[in-house]
């Protein structure tokens, strides 16, 4: 990919980010560095390949404020234009760049809009309807498959804690009352002694 297929790639990205808007510091950030990517190969290239190309010999007094001389985008000032009035094409694109970091850096930022209270309802509602659900299979669950013929149940629910970390809590239940599970399984031992 040549430098002006860059340059351009670079513009149109930091163009639609601009027109799309940014919702962060990020984004600005993100296109203000496309833009000067944009310059960077679409002007900065373009006149430090042009000199370069200029033999020793045949190198005007000006060559080297002009090869050391090419700003960075964000110092780019109508002074500049004059300096670099013999690449005329180049000097109108990086123009084009100062106005469109100008623009982005200018742009508001609007954060994205938080859900609304009715999209949380609806999303709390569904998520208590299909804990009640899980609760009551749960509570129904008879666990005599593992436990053989103790009559031990189980209830479990979904968990999350302070830190976000969802797990399943399970409760025991022997005989109707609830007892931890390490006594239920010394039970099975001795009953299966038997």
């Amino acid at each position: 990919m040549n430098t002006t297929d860059r340059a351009a790639r670079s513009f149109n990205a930091a163009a639609a980010a601009l027109e799309a808007g940014f919702s962060s510091k990020a984004a600005v950030k993100t296109a203000i560095e496309d833009a000067t990517r944009a310059y960077e190969y679409g002007f900065k290239g373009v006149v430090h390949t042009a000199l370069l190309a200029v033999a020793r010999e045949d190198r005007s007094v000006n060559w080297d404020e002009l090869y050391w001389g090419v700003p960075d985008l964000h110092v780019w000032k109508p002074k500049h234009v004059a300096l670099f009035a013999e690449f005329a094409d180049a000097v109108a694109y990086a123009q084009t760049c100062a106005d469109l970091r100008a623009a982005i850096k200018a742009a508001p930022i609007t954060p994205k809009a938080p859900k609304s209270d009715r999209v949380e309802a609806v999303v709390s509602q569904v998520r208590d309807l299909i804990e009640l659900r899980k609760e009551q299979y749960g509570r129904a669950l008879h666990l005599h498959e593992i436990f053989g013929r103790l009559p031990v149940t189980a209830s479990w629910h979904w968990v999350v804690n302070e830190h976000g970390t969802e797990f399943t809590r399970v409760f025991f239940y022997l005989a109707g009352r609830l007892t931890p599970l390490n006594i239920i399984l010394a039970a099975l031992d001795a009953t299966e002694e038997k």
